[in-house]
Formats: C-alpha cells, structure tokens, sequence
C-alpha cells in the first residue's frame, strides 16, 4: 500500500504511538480492554444478525479469547493486514492497530462483517433529522466564532466512538448533540494548533481559503460524521476549497464506510441547498 503523499517522513511513520511488545503494563491494560470491549461488539453482533447468528458469535468469542490469551502468555508481533490477510508487508508489530485488526478478522471470519449495522442505521437517521436545525443554529453564530465552534463539532461527534469502551452506552441511548458540544473541554487543548490555523481559515464572506483541494478521514457514522465533519467541510467548501471525504471500504464497528458515506450526503443534499452546490 502506497504512503499518504503529505506525510513527513514516511519511512518513521507509525500509525500506533506505544509498543506493546516492550511496554508490559501498557499491554496488560489494552489486552484487557480489548477483551471485555469484545463481549460488547459480540452482543451488538447478536442484535443485529439476530438468533441464528449464536454459533457465529460463539465461535468468534473463542477466535478472539484465544488471541488475546496467546499474547498475554507470549508477547510477540501480529501480522494481520487492514484487510485481514496474514503477513502484514510491514513484518508485523503489537500496538492498539493490531488489536483491531484481531477483532476485525475475528468477527469477518465467522461471518459477523458489520456488527453495528444496526446501530448506524438508527444514529444516522437521528442525525439527519437534526442536521437542518444544526446548520441553522450554526449559520446564527458570527463568523468570527464559527470555525472554533465547528472544531468543537468534530471533536464532540468522535466522542460517538464505539470502539470506546466508555461510551458503548451511546450505542443504547439518545444523546444530544448540542449539549455534547457543550461538554468540549475548553481550551488549551491537550494538542492546541487553533491559533496557527485560525491565522489561515478565511472568515469574510467571498474570501478564498488558502487550500484547493482538502482530504478530510471520516470516522464514525451518526452524529460524528453527519454533524461533526459535515457541517466543517461544508463551511470549508464555501470558500472555494475541494473536499474528499475518505472512509474505510470495509466495516469496522461503527465506523461509517466509504459507501454509506456517499448514501448520507445525497440525503443531506436534499434538506441543504447549499451542500448540493457542492456536491
């Protein structure tokens, strides 16, 4: 697979900042969460393959617990490529990404491709039904205020990451959007470059933006992808910059794929008539 053309330095890059294969208190802890995150992930799999899916779910659980025990009891590297092939090209390493890829080739070997489906279904359709009052309510502010209060959208909506333990009980209530966004830590925060960027990001209406085109990765279906990243690329696109939106082809929990991507923005261009002159 080809690097991404802007990074760095790509020959050091690593997509995972901690090696669990040297870091024995790192690895006991995200061992542990991985295992009792999977329990979750299978019982949303039930849900939404329903009852004839028992042995499916049974036997991932097995495929998953046996992983996890193998390297609590010999640490060593996992190769298991983005698609779930063996002999990952990089020679194989341990770190939060290789975990992932585990659970991912776990559920698609017993047929369990998209557990959360269900669960996307019923966020993205609360989410467009609240994108019209988001954008108005967004439009009202000064536009002086609007890109922070965007930024703040997006970091809201990846709270909305069911690969997150501590916010599984998203998965099983209504939240509000607005009143999440309120929660945003204020500033400084913990990685805080909004000043630089701020000096770049265009704020009268008609100014250019200083970039012609923008890739912009998409996480999570529902509120984060239609309310958090939307209306940022949107107001971006106002100012004469092209947007792609990349997203994973395959499932991978909750996470919206390059397909539902394209459903959800036909259907916000339908209720946004500015959008669809983007689009």
């Amino acid at each position: 697979m080809s690097h991404f053309c802007l990074l760095a330095d790509p020959a050091s890059y690593s997509v995972s900042d901690v090696d669990l294969l040297t870091d024995a208190e790192a690895r006991a802890y995200w061992l542990k969460l991985f295992e009792e995150h999977f329990q979750e992930v299978l019982a949303a799999a039930a849900d939404a393959y329903g009852l004839g899916s028992a042995r499916q779910v049974d036997l991932a659980r097995k495929q998953f617990a046996a992983a996890i025990a193998a390297l609590r009891a010999e640490p060593k590297p996992v190769r298991v490529g983005p698609g779930g092939a063996e002999n990952c090209a990089d020679g194989g390493r341990l770190g939060v990404v290789e975990l992932c890829r585990l659970r991912e080739k776990a559920l698609r070997d017993h047929g369990l491709h998209d557990p959360f489906r269900h669960v996307k279904q019923r966020e993205n359709r609360t989410a467009v039904e609240y994108y019209p009052a988001h954008i108005k309510n967004l439009t009202a502010l000064p536009r002086q205020q609007r890109w922070e209060r965007l930024f703040r959208g997006v970091f809201a909506g990846n709270i909305f990451d069911l690969g997150s333990a501590a916010t599984m009980d998203y998965a099983r209530e209504e939240v509000d959007f607005e009143a999440v966004v309120e929660q945003v830590k204020p500033r400084p925060w913990l990685v805080d470059d909004f000043d630089e960027l701020e000096e770049l990001l265009p704020v009268e209406a008609g100014a250019a933006a200083p970039w012609a085109k923008a890739v912009v990765f998409v996480d999570n279906a529902g509120a984060d992808f239609v309310l958090g990243v939307m209306p940022l690329v949107r107001h971006l696109a106002s100012y004469g910059t092209q947007i792609v939106l990349a997203a994973n082809e395959l499932p991978s929990l909750n996470d919206v794929t390059a397909d539902e991507a394209v459903a959800l923005v036909e259907e916000l261009t339908e209720v946004d008539v500015e959008l669809s002159g983007y689009v």
